[in-house]
């Protein structure tokens, strides 16, 4: 029986159908018929080239910054959190 690292927390049933359709070699075209519009990122060259795009459009918060805006909602003074 194939080990399915990325699937061992689902049901066994799950597991098992992608077993058959591994061994029928019918994934792809599962996934072919279950998603037909495909993104534009394919490989894992074009995904490291988007991903410093993605990145820059939605930069990550730092943690100083989400503490200080908690701080900040509680404290009760006008203008103390800038």
């Amino acid at each position: 029986m194939q080990h399915l690292k990325y699937l061992s927390a689902y049901p066994n049933a799950l597991q098992n159908q992608v077993r058959r359709l591994i061994a029928q070699q019918q994934l792809s075209a599962y996934f072919d018929a279950r998603y037909p519009n495909k993104h534009a990122v394919q490989s894992d060259r074009t995904l490291y080239a988007f991903a410093p795009f993605a990145r820059a459009g939605r930069p990550a918060e730092s943690k100083e910054r989400k503490y200080a805006s908690r701080r900040c909602s509680r404290i009760p003074r006008r203008n103390s959190c800038a």
